[in-house]
């Protein structure tokens, strides 16, 4: 988990090559249509709390952001929490993101177990508002 961190605030050229990536990869589904399909999904049947986040980010790109929201409401709701962390520990701390701190193992743990939390309660049919709006 450490390097994981590490690779993602530290290193600003992997990050540039993993965002050039993402943006190729946008042009290729735009262009084809074709996606990545969740194997989660299509080994259950359920609907995994990353589904919806390519939609998600072709929304982003093009503007419409109360679709993109609707896509993955967590993706939108952890990207604002960590985006806040982030710069927060940033400018308040001369080394930058301290991955060893206790607030930033809450922040962390807590992200994943809301992760766990949004991918049953998106399974539910009273939450059905939750699914991406292609599976709607």
């Amino acid at each position: 988990m450490q390097n994981f961190i590490s690779f993602i605030f530290h290193d600003k050229i992997k990050i540039f090559l993993v965002v050039g990536i993402g943006f190729l990869y946008a042009g290729w589904v735009q262009l084809t249509g074709w996606t990545i399909p969740c194997m989660f999904h299509w080994l259950t049947g359920w609907v995994c709390p990353g589904c919806g986040i390519t939609h998600f980010c072709l929304d982003l790109l093009q503007g419409k952001i109360i679709d993109a929201v609707q896509q993955n409401l967590a993706l939108a709701i952890l990207s604002v929490v960590w985006a806040i962390a982030g710069f927060a520990h940033w400018f308040l701390s001369p080394t930058g993101l301290q991955q060893n701190s206790l607030g930033f193992r809450i922040l962390t743990w807590g992200s994943v177990g809301f992760l766990v939390l949004f991918g049953v309660l998106r399974n539910l049919p009273a939450f059905s508002f939750l699914l991406p709006l292609y599976m709607r």
